[in-house]
């Protein structure tokens, strides 16, 4: 078996120093990790920096727990607290690789910045093949990359980007970008900054880390979507609803409230958004409590755990924010483990509380932008307050209430043109839209304490159930239950929506 030194003993006699590689390796620890790394420059222009800010290559030889070795790769790695241009690098390094199975292209799990393009070895791979196969990657990638960093493509802001939504939104209000250009800038420059606080809450993946999501929901509602349907008029698809009549009155509000935003709602806006509701605590009491009750019976409905397949370049799932606009707090929904000092990663709990301060300067950010339109309140027949909300669409319904922090939750966002009358369906005073079917994505079924008939729905499924490892009494006093979140349960909006 080979070791991290045979790899870095090799790399320097056969690779480095010559005229297309960047330099002799940097031998290390692998930060937050069990084992080693060594990096390579990108190009003298770009230094290994440290590792919260590097953009280089990387050889990572990780151990378990016992020091045994447990996986090796090869990667390109650019890690940014900064929100610039990720989508646009993210888009230039899945161009590189194409269809070259070999290697793969992941955004970090913790901060979706962080950009990582690598191919994993087998532990009975020889030094030779694993240098091989890092100047493999440097040869497909170092020249595209340099030439993107050198045309400024790590320096333009990310959502200056005059996009169909926006075009919508200026086109509902009148605002042409030749009649009144710093009218037209001013909404662009609100509109780019709720992409760029969109960004930073884009839950990425990784191959090594388990992340659980789940949605709760009745256990009439995981029948209709999981077994085979018992009439041709059942519905197997998975819905995503229009916050319009949802049970929650300050949906789309709390960011507004921050904001100094009249809370009103006005026009329908021209482009509607379609939630799908998740959460990052998959077995959790409380939500248990509040949501997928049968005849409302507490604790009674399941919590479906999602593969992370489902979601994906049509289907991003984003972090919630929960805001205490009087007391100017904020939080990103992020799971116990993820914050546990004691099994998160260093790195990512830096990541996590970098990404905290970051989203509150941009929130400032955009609520100093948003003054910048009181001057046009007296001197213009469009109304602003509405301009100002359809321009913050995009992230408007990721915004939460504090008092729900401990809900943890991640959403999806799905954007439809109010007139596409063939993608949205009408329930009752409600509107949704069809995903699709979602059997094959969840990966196992979290039955509440209360809820019957676990071993029969494992059969039917054919998906692992387990039942729920918090002890409920149906009669227990309530004052057992959270009161700031129980308090809220008539009014907050149901996960149980299909």
């Amino acid at each position: 078996m080979t070791t991290i030194e045979k790899v870095v003993e090799m790399w320097n006699e056969k690779y480095s120093n010559t005229k297309n590689k960047a330099n002799e390796i940097t031998r290390g620890r692998s930060y937050g990790k069990l084992g080693e790394e060594a990096t390579i420059k990108l190009s003298d222009k770009h230094p290994c920096e440290p590792w919260s800010k590097r953009t280089c290559y990387v050889f990572t030889f990780n151990s378990d727990k016992n020091n045994n070795l447990a996986h090796i790769e090869i990667s390109f790695q650019r890690r940014t607290h900064e929100n610039s241009d990720t989508q646009e690098f993210y888009k230039l390094l899945k161009e590189i690789i194409n269809n070259n199975n070999k290697f793969t292209v992941r955004r970090g799990r913790i901060n979706p910045n962080n950009l990582v393009l690598k191919r994993v070895f087998s532990l009975d791979s020889s030094a030779k093949n694993i240098c091989d196969g890092m100047k493999e990657l440097i040869d497909l990638t170092q020249k595209p990359i340099c030439k993107f960093l050198a045309d400024g493509g790590d320096k333009k802001p990310p959502a200056e980007s005059e996009d169909k939504i926006f075009l919508k939104i200026m086109n509902k209000h009148g605002i042409r970008k030749d009649e009144n250009k710093e009218l037209y800038g001013n909404c662009l420059k609100i509109y780019s900054q709720t992409i760029n606080i969109l960004n930073i809450l884009r839950i990425g993946s990784d191959s090594f880390y388990d992340l659980k999501v789940s949605h709760y929901t009745k256990k009439i509602i995981a029948q209709s979507l999981l077994t085979e349907p018992k009439c041709e008029n059942e519905c197997k698809d998975f819905r995503f609803y229009n916050p319009h009549k949802m049970n929650d009155p300050s949906e789309g509000k709390t960011l507004l409230s921050f904001l100094g935003i009249n809370k009103e709602d006005l026009k329908l806006p021209e482009t509607l958004p379609f939630i799908g509701c998740f959460t990052l605590e998959v077995d959790n009491l409380n939500q248990f409590r509040l949501y997928g009750n049968d005849g409302n019976k507490e604790a009674t409905g399941v919590s479906l755990v999602f593969k992370f397949d489902f979601f994906n370049e049509d289907r991003e799932l984003y972090r919630c924010i929960y805001i205490d606009p009087e007391k100017d707090k904020i939080k990103i929904a992020f799971s116990e483990d993820e914050e546990d000092e004691e099994i998160a990663k260093k790195e990512d709990l830096e990541d996590i509380k970098n990404k905290q301060q970051y989203v509150k300067k941009l929130l400032d950010g955009l609520k100093k932008s948003i003054k910048l339109f009181d001057k046009y309140i007296d001197n213009t027949d469009i109304n602003i307050a509405e301009l100002v909300k359809d321009s913050l669409i995009p992230i408007r319904y990721l915004v939460k209430d504090y008092a729900f922090k401990e809900e943890r939750e991640c959403r999806i966002s799905s954007m439809i043109d109010k007139e596409d009358r063939s993608k949205i369906k009408i329930d009752g005073e409600r509107f949704y839209i069809n995903v699709c079917e979602v059997k094959e994505y969840i990966r196992e079924i979290y039955f509440a304490p209360l809820a019957e008939g676990m071993e029969v729905f494992e059969i039917e499924t054919g998906i692992i159930c387990i039942r729920s490892r918090h002890p409920f009494n149906s009669q227990q006093d309530k004052r057992h239950c959270r009161d700031d979140v129980y308090t809220f349960a008539g009014i907050f909006a149901p996960l149980s929506e299909p």
